[in-house]
């Protein structure tokens, strides 16, 4: 009896097994459903915020083109008119100090911007000590905190 048994047995064994399997995959289906949710709201929530930066830097970028084309159109408010060379200092200044930032060396600034290393080394010296007040205090990156160097 238990050899006719046997074959009914084995599919019963089998359906059982699948039916485990199924169950398995089902609840590992809802967790997944449920993490892609939350992770989807984190993503909407990221999205949103960074619209939002967006429109707060085009109202920032449009103040400042309106305030320069006002400074632009009447030079006789801006003060007292600035000398012709300024301009082209402030642009080496500038260059200078973004090359120094990027980890180049004084020789080869100098050597880029056809300048000589002195002038190179004094506009770097410079800006160091005019930026050493503002060094002092340094702002926790996404802390928040504010801890006074040693």
């Amino acid at each position: 009896m238990l050899l006719t048994l046997l074959p009914y047995l084995t599919v019963a064994a089998n359906l059982a097994l699948v039916l485990g399997i199924l169950l398995g995959l089902n609840q590992r289906v809802r967790e997944l459903r449920t993490r892609a949710v939350k992770q989807e709201k984190t993503v909407q929530t990221e999205i949103a915020r960074l619209a939002a930066e967006i429109v707060e830097l085009k109202g920032q970028i449009l103040e400042l083109e309106q305030s320069d084309n006002s400074l632009a159109s009447n030079p006789a408010a801006s003060g007292p008119a600035a000398a012709p060379g300024n301009s082209v200092n402030n642009t080496l200044r500038s260059k200078v100090l973004k090359m120094h930032r990027l980890g180049q060396s004084p020789d080869r600034i100098a050597g880029a911007l056809r300048v000589p290393k002195g002038e190179v080394d004094l506009l770097v010296k410079v800006h160091k000590i005019v930026m050493r007040p503002y060094e002092e205090v340094v702002v926790a990156p996404l802390g928040g905190e504010s801890a006074e160097k040693p």
